[in-house]
């Protein structure tokens, strides 16, 4: 499909931007040729996939691992990230555990 995405990440692992694929979804959807009601439905189930908030909590736990501070060799650190989603949770990395 030829679908990109992208992210801007700051030295203590938040997202500060990150490109949308709602455009690509929306032209995916638009393409099929099921009725309205199963373009509406397949639009919703690809957006819990691959929708903004969902690829920014993936983004998340791949760098929540981050300290917000300089760290030297054998330092440790616990890091924990609220993720908002259909399950909110919140997301506790202990490097070296």
């Amino acid at each position: 499909m030829g679908m990109k995405y992208s992210a801007k990440i700051d030295r203590n692992g938040e997202v500060l931007e990150f490109s949308s694929l709602e455009a690509a979804i929306n032209e995916i959807i638009a393409t099929t040729d099921a009725s309205e009601a199963d373009k509406a439905l397949m639009s919703e189930q690809i957006k819990e996939t691959f929708g903004d908030q969902t690829l920014k909590n993936n983004m998340v736990e791949l760098v929540s691992f981050y300290p917000g501070k300089m760290v030297s060799a054998n330092d440790s650190w616990n890091q924990e990230k609220k993720i908002d989603s259909f399950i909110q949770m919140i997301v506790e990395t202990i490097p070296g555990h």
